[in-house]
């Protein structure tokens, strides 16, 4: 709880569960700090003894608490943050410098040198800076006020967070992997080989024939919504957001939405390949994809109005089937006459008093209960999901299939 400038109220005692537990992490802390100094002396003496390989695997064993440590200090960088959030909300408090924060973004930095793929410290680095620029700055201690650098590129206390190894240019090819589609599966994609298996994020291509990263979803009608709800439940257990693209992050946490729109859906993926720096190429059309004898493959596409073509080892096909419906009038008798939920951007301003669905998916059911002010019928293979009883993952949520039920019985 914040505490009002005129208030002369001492801080309150912590409580002795409060204090076990800090006593617990205390003495954890200090057991793994013996760990890793003793692993560093156990190196060292193989070392000298010029067993280099038992050296290197000692190193290795040691260094396996990184990512835990990385993690510690994303919390640490949050517990310092969140006070200085506070008060940035408080009117009656002046606006804090950035001086006030280089604590916090040190952690954050901290974090993302000792892992350099913690999503959370990427992306936490990514929002401090963006709420820095917004700050005033403190004339007085220029030469220790952190400056507003990009993620991923040096930062003004000199340190840098690029995610690029040591490697040598391969003009043969284009890039190592090329992943064709920037939605969801191909971030996702891209996000995993080069945060999790260490891809040089510029040997990994993305190719997204759209203006931004997510394209696919933001064209969803704007009254669809995610069936699979998104928890913020980060920290409280074990557990993970069933809609996130990448480990330690949450869409319910960075949109605030339990059951996201599309739009809103895109927003998440771009902020998760703008933390990680990853590479990807916008308004890209893939024209063709041919194998290359002996190992590889040619990728035609069209970019700018130029056709050029991409060479790499590996292809991921991410592009989807979303925005790829059978409108072709000779696809099936009475094709021309319908329309594709693709292509409508809010079923709220659709022309016509009545419609007709054709499908038992989820979206169709959603659309039925959206449109009952009109006179609906709708066309079903089957029962609608929304009715079903089933533990399958794509069952919408009650709230939702009590809609639908309460739609199709009036």
């Amino acid at each position: 709880p914040k505490r009002h400038k005129s208030s002369e109220m001492s801080e309150p005692s912590s409580s002795a569960p409060d204090m076990d537990m800090a006593t617990e992490s205390s003495e954890a802390a200090l057991a793994m700090a013996s760990g890793l100094q003793a692993g560093a002396e156990r190196a060292k003496q193989l070392l000298e003894r010029e067993d280099y390989a038992n050296a290197a695997l000692e190193a290795s064993g040691a260094l396996q608490v990184l990512p835990s440590l990385a993690d510690l200090a994303v919390v640490q960088g949050r517990a310092l943050l969140q006070p200085l959030l506070d008060t940035v909300m408080t009117e009656d408090n002046a606006a804090p410098s950035r001086i006030q924060f280089k604590e916090a973004y040190e952690a954050f930095r901290l974090a993302a040198v000792m892992d350099p793929y913690n999503a959370e410290a990427l992306m936490e680095l990514e929002r401090l800076s963006k709420l820095l620029e917004l700050l005033p700055d403190d004339s007085m201690q220029a030469q220790t006020v952190v400056e507003v650098q990009e993620v991923g590129e040096t930062d003004a206390c000199g340190h840098n967070h690029s995610h690029a190894h040591a490697r040598a240019p391969d003009t043969e090819w284009t890039a190592d992997v090329i992943v064709i589609g920037g939605g969801a599966a191909g971030i996702g994609t891209a996000f995993s080989l080069t945060a999790i298996f260490g891809l040089d994020p510029s040997r990994v291509l993305v190719l997204e024939r759209g203006e931004a990263i997510g394209t696919s979803f933001r064209s969803w009608p704007e009254e669809m919504r995610f069936i699979s709800p998104s928890f913020n439940q980060q920290g409280w257990t074990k557990s993970f957001d069933l809609n996130s693209i990448a480990h330690g992050t949450s869409p319910a946490y960075t949109l605030h939405a339990q059951h996201p729109s599309g739009t809103q859906y895109a927003d998440y993926i771009n902020e998760i390949a703008e933390a990680a720096k990853l590479n990807v190429q916008l308004r890209t059309e893939v024209l063709s994809v041919a194998p290359i004898d002996g190992g590889g493959f040619n990728v035609r596409v069209r970019a700018a109005g130029e056709e050029v073509t991409k060479r790499s080892r590996y292809v991921v096909w991410a592009a989807g089937e979303f925005q790829y419906p059978r409108e072709s009038p000779d696809a099936f008798a009475g094709a021309g006459l319908c329309t594709h939920n693709s292509r409508i951007r809010s079923w709220k301003e659709m022309p016509g008093d009545e419609y007709v669905l054709i499908g038992g998916c989820a979206a169709e059911p959603e659309r039925l209960a959206l449109s009952s002010d009109a006179p609906t019928r709708a066309l079903l293979r089957a029962p609608p999901r929304a009715l079903a009883s089933s533990p399958a993952p794509t069952a919408p949520s009650p709230p939702r299939a009590h809609r639908v039920a309460s739609v199709l019985s009036a």
